[in-house]
Order: C-alpha cells, then sequence, then structure tokens
C-alpha cells in the first residue's frame, strides 16, 4: 500500500515539472515592449552678449571695442548683433529686431580739444 501512495505523489510531482519551464521565473508578469519615439530637438545657439571696453568718438567718427579685440563701427556685426548706435558710455545692439544697450564696465572721459593757434 506505501508503494502505491509514492509512486503517485512522484508522478504528480515530475507531470508538475514537466508542463512548466525551468528557465522562467514564477509569478512574474510578462509586459510586452512599447514603440520607442525619438523626435529631433534643434539645438538653440547660445546668443553671447559681447562686453564693451572701449569707445572712441571724434566728431561724427565713432568706433567701439570689444573683449575679444575687435574694434567695429556702426552697421558691422558681432556675435550675431548688429551695431546700430555708439554712444560715450554704451553701445546699442539690435539682433532680429530687439535692441540691446552695452554699457561700459568702467565708464571714463578722455575729452581731445583741437588747439587754436593765434
Amino acid at each position: 500500500m506505501y508503494k502505491a501512495i509514492l509512486i503517485t505523489v512522484v508522478s504528480l510531482t515530475l507531470a508538475t515539472f514537466s508542463l512548466s519551464n525551468p528557465m522562467k521565473p514564477d509569478n512574474v508578469t510578462y509586459v510586452s515592449p512599447t514603440k520607442i519615439t525619438t523626435t529631433k530637438v534643434k539645438a538653440v545657439p547660445k546668443v553671447i552678449k559681447p562686453v564693451l571696453t572701449n569707445v572712441l568718438i571724434i566728431g561724427d567718427y565713432k568706433i567701439a571695442s570689444f573683449n575679444n579685440g575687435r574694434e567695429l563701427l556702426l552697421g558691422e556685426h558681432i556675435n550675431g548683433f548688429v551695431i546700430t548706435q555708439i554712444e560715450a558710455d554704451h553701445v546699442v545692439l539690435n539682433r532680429k529686431g530687439k535692441n540691446t544697450q552695452i554699457n561700459l564696465i568702467n565708464a571714463g572721459e578722455l575729452a581731445i580739444t583741437p588747439v587754436i593757434e593765434e
């Protein structure tokens, strides 16, 4: 009688193992992978405002000097900006219709007047 019961238990256990996948973990729910979409994003260039270091005005001649060593006149371009106005203590730049005022770091004044000989 014990032999019959033992065989039945062994056969049920073997039947359970033969139906399951030994490589598959128990109690795991599988989710199908979702579609991955990519979107291209345009890189927006960083706008670097120039630093005004000097302004030279002699009569109608106006020139602005910037930290990168460039000396520019009215209408010339720097870092995507156009110089629209040069004054003794600041410069006005325009980029895409928007005006930006750049002030001198150390505003000072040097006036040179012509010598009138008698």
